[in-house]
């Protein structure tokens, strides 16, 4: 039985429904999906730049939760206009890009420290070397008023 926006919205010749849904998901998923490949291409390998993040589970999981973004919304595409005569099927289709999207909420909610079952997520900072004091007498510094010449006035001239 169709519902009351699938009936405003059939086709007057064969009473089949227009295909809502996958036209909604194809306008949706296709915006988001330039600006996730963008993010995909640009951002990803910045996940890498600091020390020990490759080592990094969560890490891993954000990346390629933004890297199957971009496809999960051209699968979601292509799936909701083969089986938008499926309604059972259709809506799951349509959803597809969520997965990523949670995927990386999840592990970016994980990463701040929430419940981390990796362990605590501290920075791993390099430390500066530590300069030894020596304790052998130095030479003085000279002071850099002692390095300048000094300007030489000549003395007032007689008339």
């Amino acid at each position: 039985m169709a519902g009351p926006l699938e009936e405003a919205l059939t086709v007057a010749n064969n009473r089949t429904p227009a295909p809502v849904l996958a036209i909604v998901v194809t306008a949706v998923w296709g915006l988001l999906s330039v600006p996730g490949l963008l993010i995909a291409v640009a951002g990803v390998p910045m996940a890498f730049d600091a020390p020990g993040s490759a080592a990094n589970p969560l890490v891993w999981i954000i990346v390629l939760g933004f890297l199957s973004f971009p496809v999960a919304c051209i699968v979601s595409i292509v799936a909701s206009w083969l089986t938008c005569r499926m309604p059972k099927v259709r809506v799951a289709m349509a959803s597809i890009p969520l997965l990523p999207i949670l995927t990386i909420v999840a592990a970016m909610a994980l990463s701040s420290g929430l419940t981390n079952p990796f362990g605590p997520m501290t920075e791993t900072r390099l430390e500066q070397p530590r300069i030894r004091q020596s304790t052998a007498p130095q030479a003085p510094t000279p002071q850099v008023s002692s390095l300048l010449p000094i300007p030489t006035v000549p003395p007032e001239s007689t008339r």
